[in-house]
């Protein structure tokens, strides 16, 4: 069921919502921009009429979708899992993620046959979870606007890592995102679209029925999540990671080429990744030194080493053979130093830089 352009949904306390156009995630968990209309109280009259349209607040509406035989236990296993998603954003209160504002549920009842003086009776999904929405553009257009040696770069994977951090913190992993699923704003702020895709991890497997392969961006997913069969774990986010690692860094867009287990790295591509992170540490380092002179070093290919090493373990193709948390991607070991021990000593890109106290 997809709602059209134009329909309107009943609200909560004198609002209502109208759909204005489908986002993503039409065959699983719909979500669509939106717009939050307000009432106004007319107390001479004692009726209630619409805000202007330019007052309107404009939100994200995510739906759930009825079961295709009208399964009452699988309607309600979907809102259980919408659900879940509201209260992983609430209690996650991360700025990644958009903020719910309303929660909405509609009896499934069957609807009245329409007759020659009435037109069909609307239909409503059976719950809806609206958001903030945030005004931005998608990672893949922004990156585009991006000088190749912009501190931007740097700044949404280091967020992005620390973001994927705090959900395996709490159990919970996404699997795998494309960077059209990440919203970037005038102001550098990042929001994750794909919030229903927060799952906790000791249920992955049991819940691939209602996450199938195909809900996944295939280019950016690991091999793992291909299978029907086998749950995933936190070192899918760290695939996914490196995947997003090509893009930003090095400019390897990998809808655009064969699948990594199809066709590997090239040489090229790995040479164009390290001139990426050179241009980048370069700019980093010389910033960085601005900031506390004669601290550093002469340490710039060391870190370029360190980001190149960490992204690679992360692309391999086994789980097992992957870093399996955060942390362990950090100590990835490179002419025996580690990512973490090196971001102690040079403030690397995986930590924010704070000033000491004199």
């Amino acid at each position: 069921m997809t709602l059209e352009s134009g329909q309107r949904l009943p609200g909560l306390r004198w609002s209502h919502y109208q759909i204005n156009q489908l986002k993503s995630g039409e065959k699983y968990s719909p979500l669509y921009a939106g717009s939050k209309i307000l009432f106004n109280h007319r107390y001479d009259e004692q009726e209630f009429y619409e805000v202007e349209s330019d007052e309107w607040l404009p939100v994200w509406i995510r739906t759930t979708l009825p079961s295709k035989t009208n399964d009452a236990d699988e309607t309600q296993s979907r809102i259980k899992l919408l659900r879940y998603e509201m209260d992983a954003v609430l209690t996650a209160g991360s700025p990644w993620t958009p903020e719910p504002l309303d929660w909405l549920e509609y009896p499934q009842e069957k609807p009245a046959e329409p007759t020659a003086e009435t037109s069909p009776a609307p239909e409503f999904p059976p719950a809806a979870l609206v958001f903030s929405q945030m005004r931005g553009e998608p990672l893949s257009q922004a990156i585009t606007e991006w000088p190749e040696d912009s501190l931007m770069r740097v700044r949404f994977l280091t967020e992005w890592l620390n973001f994927l951090d705090f959900l395996h913190s709490r159990n919970q992993c996404l699997g795998a995102i494309s960077p059209d699923e990440i919203l970037v704003d005038r102001s550098g702020h990042f929001q994750l679209l794909a919030t229903d895709r927060i799952l906790p991890i000791s249920q992955t497997e049991h819940l691939r029925w209602f996450f199938p392969p195909d809900r996944y961006p295939a280019a950016y997913a690991a091999p793992e999540i291909q299978d029907t069969q086998s749950g995933f774990s936190p070192a899918c986010d760290l695939y996914n990671w490196a995947c997003l690692a090509l893009l930003v860094f090095g400019g390897i867009n990998l809808s655009e080429r064969s699948s990594l287990v199809q066709e590997p790295l090239s040489s090229e591509e790995l040479k164009k990744l390290t001139e990426q992170l050179q241009k980048l540490t370069s700019r980093y380092m010389a910033a960085m030194k601005t900031f506390a002179p004669g601290r550093f070093g002469q340490s710039e290919q060391l870190v370029v080493e360190i980001w190149k090493t960490a992204i690679q373990d992360a692309l391999k193709l086994k789980p097992q053979d992957r870093p399996s948390s955060v942390n362990e991607l950090r100590n990835v070991p490179v002419a025996g130093l580690t990512v973490q021990k090196m971001a102690e000593r040079v403030k690397s890109w995986f930590r924010p830089v704070e000033r000491r106290p004199e």
